[in-house]
């Protein structure tokens, strides 16, 4: 195309809590704000559906108050070879991921940003001080420019080119990510809990959210997904080898998988393009730490973004670059560390025997679980 059709401050790709976030922060400053989705809102997407305390608490500094059909979890429950061990937990919530999803871009759009849904945002040249995007969509393509895009597209990013911004470097032995919605007709799943199965293929976690419905996420190595007939035959038989009860046979939403799971960027962007969420660089999480990290990127990138729409300078994209790493890297050393364990089956149950006789000792690890990284 040849005309452009609108310029904006920042055009935010994806509608994740990343995205929403970030592009919250920049209307509430007073910036033009598009928000470009691939898939029709509200969406549903693999996720272990947890808040955190810290996430909790971050979304209320930002004015948006705790979601109403919350489920408050009580308890972690570990299970492994038939060994059980139940870990207090103290403020966690399971979500619909499609209710949570939904309620932050209302939040976004009722500041004045403008979204565009279903659409595709392709990643174009540099003109001037802004960058081109070409956004496909059924009802026609558009051309709009930007004088920053946000990648907020998740695991790999949401931009369909980006040939300026280098591959992102995959953790050797990275496992994958797949998730469905099982109706409340599930049983043996009890709510107010977080289920944990563990086994040599990985883990799967199993909570409840308000309508009763079970949503189940599990990391799972590739060898194990391919030595099973589908997905949801290989999260069975880890349940099975784990001691966990059967779901039932069809899920109500999925089977659907993700990218490799375990992810670190070159750099966190591009020219006039800044990575936040998962497209900046991602670990296996346990327990909802991919939302407290989505939320804690945005809410920090916010301010840089708004500097850099009044003047592109590359230290922005160096500093966001530094800054993320820096404060990630404490958050997400927790998450490796527990990666690496459950991948050693004589310390999975090792643990499991200590957890069940002194469940608090737990408690540590569990507030720095919690926690939200500071950028």
């Amino acid at each position: 195309m040849s005309t452009i059709d609108s310029t904006y401050d920042a055009v935010v790709v994806g509608a994740g809590p990343a995205g929403t976030i970030a592009a919250l922060g920049l209307a509430r400053r007073d910036l033009s704000v598009l928000i470009v989705e691939r898939q029709t809102m509200p969406r549903w997407k693999v996720c272990g559906a947890c808040l955190s305390p810290g996430t909790l608490e971050a979304l209320n500094q930002e004015g948006l108050p705790v979601p109403s059909d919350g489920v408050t979890l009580r308890y972690l429950r570990l299970v492994a070879r038939s060994t059980e061990a139940r870990v207090p937990l103290n403020g966690s919530m399971s979500v619909s991921r499609r209710s949570f999803d939904q309620r932050l871009l209302t939040a976004a759009l009722s500041a004045g940003a403008v979204a565009l849904s279903p659409a595709r945002a392709h990643l174009g040249p540099t003109v001037g001080a802004t960058r081109v995007l070409r956004i496909e969509r059924s009802q026609g393509d558009l051309e709009v420019a930007a004088r920053v895009v946000i990648d907020a597209g998740g695991l790999g990013g949401g931009l369909a080119t980006v040939k300026d911004r280098a591959v992102d470097r995959l953790a050797p032995r990275s496992r994958i990510g797949v998730g469905a919605v099982f109706g409340s007709v599930s049983e043996g799943y009890e709510p107010g809990e977080i289920h944990m199965a563990l086994g040599e293929g990985g883990y799967v976690g199993l909570v409840r959210i308000a309508d009763g419905s079970l949503t189940v996420a599990a990391a799972l190595d590739p060898s194990w997904l391919r030595n099973h007939a589908s997905p949801g035959h290989a999260v069975a038989a880890l349940l099975r080898t784990a001691g966990c009860p059967a779901l039932p046979k069809r899920p109500s939403v999925g089977w659907r998988g993700t990218l490799a799971l375990t992810r670190a960027p070159a750099v966190r962007g591009a020219e006039r393009v800044f990575a936040v969420g998962d497209a900046a660089g991602y670990v296996e999480p346990f327990t909802g730490e991919g939302i407290a990290w989505a939320v804690a990127g945005a809410r920090a990138l916010a301010p840089l973004v708004a500097q850099a729409a009044r003047r592109w300078d590359p230290a922005l994209l160096a500093a966001w670059d530094q800054a993320h790493a820096q404060s990630m890297a404490g958050a997400q050393r927790l998450c490796r560390a527990i990666a690496w364990t459950s991948r050693q089956p004589w310390l999975v149950l090792t643990t499991l025997h200590l957890l069940a006789r002194l469940p608090r000792v737990a408690g540590p690890f569990v507030r720095r679980a919690c926690a939200i990284p500071v950028l």
